[in-house]
């Protein structure tokens, strides 16, 4: 009678485990904060005789909802001296490309849409996240591509 009890406490104990104690994702790994930060150097002139370096800080969220944010400050400096500073805060919506997502794959592709007072803006995102989904390097259509860090 007790190896009874304990094999049904043991079959319980298995049946009780779920597929999300698995350690596969069942989110979108795109969910959650996600920043970048950087500089690099280009000329103010077409000449290219002023060089100037252009500092950026970026933090994006993107929802469970399908929607999000993104700010980005960005200042550029020449001969030792801020020339600018731009600072701006707008809203997105994305969505996961694929029909049937698997969220265990480290290669992602979004439609992310911009809406501003010149209109509606949508492009795609190609991501590869690391392993650990602690990381994405992003690459948009016009080939810029950029790697984040999740908070």
């Amino acid at each position: 009678m007790k190896k009874l009890f304990l094999f049904s406490l043991a079959f319980l104990a298995i049946l009780s485990c779920s597929s999300e104690d698995d350690g596969g994702n069942v989110t979108d790994p795109i969910i959650g904060t996600w920043n970048t930060s950087g500089s690099f150097d280009d000329f103010i002139d077409e000449e290219e005789t002023i060089p100037v370096t252009i500092n950026f800080e970026s933090t994006f969220t993107s929802s469970a909802d399908g929607t999000g944010s993104r700010n980005l400050t960005i200042s550029t400096n020449a001969l030792g001296d801020e020339i600018s500073n731009y600072d701006e805060t707008y809203s997105y919506t994305w969505e996961n490309t694929a029909s049937n997502p698997d969220f265990n794959s480290t290669d992602q592709i979004y439609r992310i849409t911009v809406t501003s007072d010149e209109g509606e803006n949508s492009f795609l995102d190609y991501c590869t996240f690391s392993s650990n989904f602690m990381t994405v390097t992003s690459t948009t259509e016009d080939g810029v591509v950029i790697e984040w860090t999740k908070e």
